[in-house]
């Protein structure tokens, strides 16, 4: 894979952009960058660590081996007024699958210097990064697949003639 996306038209495809109603370009955005941030998400997936819990937490906590991997979600949020497009991919808190937050998300990723839980002196962890792997490995097919996706829903979609709109970097 190429280390650079190269997109030809884009002036054209800015002048489309502009001409759009507000609300129109944000979902056309929004959409885009969701499909991005899954193939971040994808990736952290087969990156993060999954364990059986100690007998403690998994009685404490409901903690599953998996759990981490089950708290992981994406999404995007666009504000086209303010300029601002976001796409994320979060770990921890509650998923469908367990009702109890994943607390121990940035830990795992960062890993934790030993200390004194209050009960006993944890020896640390080392860290075990899968998002930051994720998002270095898969930026580039992220930026792709966005691109792809908006010249695909603005012809399918919208009806604009995208023959001009070269995407490469694959």
């Amino acid at each position: 894979m190429s280390s650079e996306v190269k997109i030809k038209g884009l002036s054209e495809l800015n002048k489309f952009l502009q001409t759009m109603p507000v609300k129109m370009e944000a979902n056309v955005i929004r959409a885009a960058l969701r499909v991005g941030a899954k193939v971040i998400k994808e990736a952290a997936e087969r990156n993060v660590p999954v364990s059986p819990p100690s007998r403690k937490n998994a009685a404490q906590y409901n903690a599953y081996a998996g759990a981490l991997r089950d708290s992981l979600r994406y999404g995007a949020r666009v504000n086209l007024r303010k300029g601002k497009v976001i796409a994320y991919v979060r770990a921890g808190g509650k998923s469908k699958k367990n009702p109890n937050p994943v607390f121990w998300a940035k830990w795992a990723e960062y890993g934790t210097k030993a200390h004194d839980n209050g009960n006993w002196m944890h020896p640390g962890a080392d860290p075990s990064p899968y998002m930051r792997p994720a998002l270095n490995a898969e930026s580039q097919h992220a930026l792709l697949v966005i691109a792809n996706f908006i010249k695909m829903r603005l012809d399918t979609t919208h009806g604009l003639d995208v023959k001009d709109i070269g995407i490469g970097g694959e």
